[in-house]
């Protein structure tokens, strides 16, 4: 109580003095904006270092992952965004009103346009795992919200929403997104496990591949070719051009032209 009563006093002084205002109307969106700066840096960090640890294309997966991190991160941008607007004073909200509403569009659209991403373009059935954490959880903020959008009104949120029911309902929704994105990487990870074992298998095949061409062996060729045939053909040219750049752009050539040679002999011959 003792801490509220200082900063409604400190407040109170700085109401007092129009010179003050424009600094204390601006605080919540200079802090907003140096924390999202920060939340995006980041957040690509997090995402180069995730497509460094594949071996193939980024899955449908990985893409819901990476969406749904954002989308979990503007939700959190909202909570700051709106919180500091109704914490601010009437006269301080005027002062930058228009800024606050350039802000507030801003946020809005990076959440549908997440949102609409992951309905587009993740399968049926990953979304449909998903689709409970992309509705808000409370009907007060789902009114909210949908109060902003219509007519992005500020100053009508406030005497619905109080600042800690703000934090609060934000905070619980932020919390379920976040359970599920542990689950999409855990479900990653598992995802990439099992890529790399792939890659292994058809690292070994290849191997094998190329014993039974330089042996003329026909019938253990006809072997490898069954089992690499089994395997996905994204994981095979992933490993077969991994190979061939590790070799001199001359002997990849010569080596490539090889087994393309070998390869159309191979068809004529029987086990």
């Amino acid at each position: 109580m003792r801490r509220r009563a200082l900063i409604d006093a400190d407040i109170a002084r700085e109401e007092a003095d129009p010179r003050a205002l424009p600094a204390l109307a601006a605080a919540p969106l200079d802090a907003l904006r140096e924390y999202n700066a920060i939340a995006e840096e980041i957040i690509g960090h997090d995402e180069a270092v995730l497509l460094d640890d594949l071996s193939v294309e980024a899955s449908p997966l990985v893409h819901a992952l990476l969406i749904f991190t954002r989308l979990k991160d503007a939700v959190a941008m909202m909570r700051g965004f709106l919180t500091g607007m109704l914490a601010l004073p009437e006269p301080a909200l005027r002062e930058i009103y228009s800024r606050a509403v350039a802000e507030l569009v801003f946020i809005l659209h990076r959440q549908w346009e997440y949102v609409s991403t992951l309905q587009a373009k993740t399968p049926r059935e990953l979304l449909a795992s998903l689709s409970a954490a992309l509705q808000l959880k409370s009907d007060l903020l789902a009114e909210v919200q949908s109060r902003l959008v219509s007519d992005f009104d500020l100053t009508a949120v406030r005497s619905t929403l109080s600042v800690q029911k703000c934090w609060e309902l934000y905070t619980a929704q932020v919390d379920g997104l976040q359970v599920v994105e542990v689950q999409l990487e855990a479900r990653v990870q598992t995802e990439i496990a099992e890529a790399e074992t792939q890659r292994v298998e058809a690292s070994r095949a290849l191997g094998d591949a190329a014993l039974a061409i330089a042996a003329a062996d026909g019938a253990g060729a006809m072997r490898v070719a069954r089992r690499l045939a089994s395997m996905p053909s994204a994981v095979i040219k992933s490993v077969l051009l991994a190979r061939l750049a590790e070799l001199g752009p001359g002997e990849a050539a010569l080596r490539a032209g090889a087994l393309l040679a070998d390869g159309g002999a191979l068809g004529e011959r029987t086990e």
